[in-house]
């Protein structure tokens, strides 16, 4: 059972966390990044994770590997290939400067949508015991004065209510 947390911060401001790792509860020595994305503006955490965990959320299996190399592949692939068309279906009435920077514009746009599809589909094949790591604290939501955490480790929910226990607000 996950629980959520509401705090009262505005960006820039500290959000501690006990000093444990968030999905088992055993010492913390690393750190995961926790994000959160609305429209163009992304908030950004540092969860505690124990060395085991740690592990655990930043080794990639063989198939994670792999999608990310053919991510790469794809990605470059699909830049030559806009790269191409641009440049070949823009009239020549335009100045090569302003074609070469119409299609680089457009290579760019290209490979990040490709590069995210490729990330998006890494995490889904990611093992279990990874996906749990690394969903055991989630920066679900924020604004430009609050944060809304939730937690799976019921014991690590309570113990960052109570350090932040000033700026905690009602769900």
């Amino acid at each position: 059972m996950s629980r959520t947390v509401k705090l009262k911060v505005r960006p820039g401001e500290v959000v501690r966390f006990p000093a444990v790792c968030v999905h088992c509860g055993q010492p913390a020595t690393a750190q995961m990044t926790l994000s959160h994305q609305e429209g163009r503006v992304t908030r950004l955490l540092g969860a505690p994770l124990c060395a085991a965990c740690a592990q655990i959320a930043n080794n990639l299996t063989a198939s994670e590997q792999r999608l990310q190399q053919i991510g790469w592949l794809a990605a470059g692939l699909t830049g030559l290939l806009v790269l191409a068309v641009i440049l070949l279906a823009l009239p020549p009435i335009f100045p090569p400067l302003l074609q070469l920077v119409a299609a680089l514009v457009l290579v760019v746009v290209a490979v990040v949508v490709v590069q995210a599809y490729f990330r998006r589909r890494g995490r889904t094949v990611a093992p279990p015991a990874k996906q749990a790591v690394r969903g055991a604290a989630d920066l679900t939501d924020f604004s430009w004065r609050t944060i809304t955490l939730t937690f799976t480790n019921e014991a690590v929910a309570q113990d960052f209510a109570e350090l932040n226990r000033s700026d905690l607000m009602e769900i």
